[in-house]
């Protein structure tokens, strides 16, 4: 039976992954062949891997192998199971609009900030914080008479601004924890 792993995991736009058959047992595999949804998309008496560069939202969908396996004195063809590949878009271009935009806002008059992110895989979820506290969470928060109490701010625009920033350290840490994970995954890559 053929083994088909995928080395490494999850797998991000832009990425490098290789996609490795092998033999039950280490037994020997000749005459590979790698298929992405029932396609022939490589061939190789001696080749064991396929590499996808750079991973693209197309490469998703399920990757099987193919191949002469030796058992025992003979050789049969053999297939691996399916193994379902899915490549994630990170999250970039987060963006909150607060909404009347239109006219003055006075402290106490309500406001609705909108969060959304220009591009990102599904499920993407959002958390309002403030002083560190969850306050909402939705792409949408409304802040009105009620919210005031939590919120505590002298005026309206402070809170924007502080939202801003918030998003900005916000926007970091999605960044860093990205650039952090590429890294691990380029660093188990080249074991």
């Amino acid at each position: 039976r053929l083994v088909l792993e995928v080395l490494v995991w999850p797998l991000l736009e832009g990425d490098t992954v290789t996609l490795r058959c092998r033999g039950w047992q280490n037994m020997s595999v000749t005459q590979m062949q790698f298929y992405h949804e029932n396609e022939e998309v490589s061939r190789s008496p001696n080749r064991t891997e396929l590499s996808l560069s750079p991973l693209q939202l197309k490469n998703s969908g399920q990757y099987r192998c193919r191949g002469w396996l030796k058992t025992g004195e003979s050789w049969q063809w053999q297939q691996s199971a399916p193994v379902n590949v899915t490549v994630h878009v990170p999250m970039a271009n987060a963006t909150i609009t607060p909404d009347p935009l239109s006219h003055q806002v006075h402290t106490g008059d309500p406001v609705t900030l909108h969060c959304s992110v220009q591009v990102g895989s599904a499920p993407v979820t959002f958390t309002w914080l403030h002083n560190g506290q969850e306050v909402a969470q939705g792409p949408v928060l409304e802040l009105g008479d009620p919210m005031w109490d939590i919120v505590q701010s002298p005026t309206v625009a402070a809170g924007v601004v502080g939202s801003l920033l918030f998003l900005a350290l916000l926007m970091g840490i999605i960044v860093a924890f990205y650039w952090w994970h590429r890294r691990d995954a380029r660093k188990h890559q080249k074991r």
